[in-house]
């Protein structure tokens, strides 16, 4: 909602639209009745689980912490080491070099659903106090964004420190409010200046641009009240109904039929698993462009692929975030994996919230099952006892 229920509700106020006033109602219906189907699809998923508390004593937790950074050190010492590899210098890699680099390693490939389990471990590192790792972590995660340019991943650094004011103030009042609200500010600060770094190509040629401090602040400041950024992908919903879904592969369900076949690799399904739905809505969104990908939100999303019959699948977010809530529910008093899947769940729903639900819904799925593949081998060999 906060991609799209407030700047849209601003907009109607503001009166400042774009498009004609029956596309703004038609989306704005088309959100209620998305909401109203996600609340039963919630309440269909009532929480039966049993709580799993360990026994864990601060050495374990410590042992704990250790193995999960050391993942996360290797993880962006092999990217490190590929990038190099294929660029030779890695200041001139780029968002561009990235993606072309993704598609023929990989490693590069599975990287995204190991990041977001290994670097969830800040939590455990900041919930803990301990702030030698917690500056490892973070120093060690901004490397990994620099060199990515993969605004999301930035996630897990301010999602942290988020929950970690939640958990650690035993009431929420004015001062909690307020920081949560700095922290929410300055990541959408950093996700917009990534963006714009993004955009000006290599390291190099950022570095070259002589690029003014207070120019670039500026960018960054005007993308907050103006449609470029996340705050802008409610337009592409917009534009998508405008122009009642008359593009190819639109109204198919293809995000979805990705979803039922998503641990199908696309070559051999047969045909049956289409394409990256995202380039179809990006090709939409810039005709003409070439493996251009676009995420509309959520709702944009489902609209796109069946139109106003898309605000039932909310029905099929709620159960699935229910029955989420209900398994994250029976660790909450687990001292490592409870906070693991906190910030693993926030980073990928977010990812979904804002329309990349193929990418963001498998990467949770394999996320909490590399989760629990570490947390086996941990009880194996008895640093913990039970998980």
């Amino acid at each position: 909602m906060v991609m799209f229920g407030i700047p849209h509700l601003l907009m109607l106020l503001v009166g400042e639209v774009e498009y004609p006033t029956w596309v703004l109602n038609k989306a704005s219906v088309f959100v209620s009745l998305f909401c109203i189907f996600y609340l039963i699809g919630v309440k269909l998923c009532p929480w039966h689980g049993k709580l799993i508390v360990p026994q864990m004593t601060k050495k374990q937790i410590q042992k704990i912490v250790r193995v999960f950074i050391f993942l996360l050190l290797a993880l962006i010492v092999v990217r490190i080491y590929i990038l190099y590899r294929m660029t030779g210098d890695l200041l001139n890699t780029s968002w561009g070099t990235n993606r072309s680099i993704s598609e023929e390693s990989i490693l590069m490939q599975l990287y995204g659903y190991f990041y977001y389990s290994f670097s969830s471990i800040l939590l455990v590192c900041i919930y803990w106090k301990m702030y030698k790792y917690v500056i490892i972590i973070v120093l060690t995660l901004l490397l990994g964004v620099i060199l990515s340019r993969n605004r999301m991943e930035i996630l897990p650094i301010f999602i942290s420190f988020i929950w970690y004011l939640l958990l650690y103030m035993k009431h929420i009042n004015i001062k909690t409010i307020i920081s949560i609200g700095l922290l929410a500010i300055l990541g959408i600060y950093l996700i917009f200046a990534l963006l714009i770094f993004r955009h000006a190509g290599s390291i190099n040629t950022f570095l070259s641009n002589n690029i003014d401090v207070w120019e670039f602040n500026q960018s960054i400041i005007n993308m907050f009240f103006s449609d470029d950024g996340e705050f802008g992908l409610r337009n592409v919903f917009y534009y998508f109904i405008y122009h009642d879904n008359n593009f190819p592969f639109f109204g198919e369900g293809h995000t979805y039929i990705r979803i039922l076949l998503g641990f199908v690799p696309t070559s051999l399904s047969l045909g049956m698993k289409p394409s990256d739905f995202a380039i179809a809505m990006g090709q939409a969104w810039k005709p003409g462009s070439i493996g251009f990908s676009m995420h509309p939100t959520l709702f944009g999303d489902s609209y796109a692929n069946f139109g106003m019959f898309g605000c039932i699948i909310g029905l099929f977010w709620g159960m699935f975030i229910g029955c989420l809530d209900s398994y994250a529910r029976r660790f909450t008093h687990n001292d490592i994996k409870g906070l693991l899947l906190l910030i693993l769940i926030s980073s990928r729903l977010i990812t979904i919230a804002r329309g990349s639900v193929y990418n963001g819904f498998m990467g949770l799925i394999v996320g909490i099952f590399i989760l629990n593949i570490i947390f086996y081998f941990i009880s194996r060999r008895k640093i913990i006892f039970k998980y």
